[in-house]
């Protein structure tokens, strides 16, 4: 099916921003990047912003105050190739250390991958959906009113932290052209390995889903 909208993408609505919802995300990204063939700005995907969201609220209910009050920062792909960026993530501008003990921020991402999970069990069928339409919703409200807003999205890499070729979540300034700028989170040594063991994965990944189509 995506295949087919790509194509139809491509015939009728050349000047068209594409933002891509159906899992496998990052794979689904990077499938209709290459069909489409528009520039990597205007094709991206819901990415890691609905997780960035679900930390934000965790943080927000352990720390007792409102989620607006929270900066999370979360990249790479959905599920277990996910890396929150504590270090980042502020509380009414004040950084995590300090308001919670290392067992407690782990218990935080543990709980952040498993949600998506947990909801679709709680659920019986069917996948979320309250949060991603909203997650969605903000994408296109910040595209729309050109917010120039920072969020994480799946995007097409092109050098960005030494990766090429894959589409994985980071963080993007968003505005009516689509995807601005990435942002450079000044990632540490570790955190660039995870990363690229997860670009390596998904590369690996791709090559199956090709297969299949």
């Amino acid at each position: 099916i995506l295949k087919e909208l790509c194509l139809k993408i491509n015939e009728l609505a050349q000047q068209a921003i594409v933002i891509i919802v159906t899992n496998p995300l990052d794979l689904m990204t990077l499938l209709a990047f290459k069909l489409i063939g528009f520039p990597r700005s205007r094709i991206f995907g819901m990415g890691i912003s609905l997780d960035a969201s679900r930390l934000a609220n965790l943080i927000a209910k352990e720390v007792g105050v409102p989620i607006q009050d929270v900066e999370a920062y979360v990249i790479g792909s959905h599920g277990e190739g996910m890396l929150p960026i504590l270090r980042l993530c502020r509380v009414k501008n004040k950084k995590l250390e300090g308001l919670l003990d290392e067992d407690k921020k782990r218990q935080l991402v543990q709980m952040t991958i498993n949600r998506g999970a947990q909801i679709v069990n709680l659920l019986g069928n069917g996948s979320a959906y309250f949060a991603p339409s909203a997650a969605v919703a903000s994408l296109v409200e910040a595209v729309v009113k050109d917010e120039k807003r920072i969020i994480g999205v799946s995007a097409y890499l092109n050098g960005e932290y030494g990766l090429s070729d894959v589409c994985l979540g980071v963080m993007a300034r968003i505005g009516r052209g689509g995807i601005e700028e990435i942002v450079d989170l000044g990632l540490n040594q570790s955190e660039l390995q995870t990363l690229a063991q997860t670009a390596k994965r998904l590369k690996e990944q791709f090559l199956i889903f090709q297969g299949l189509l």
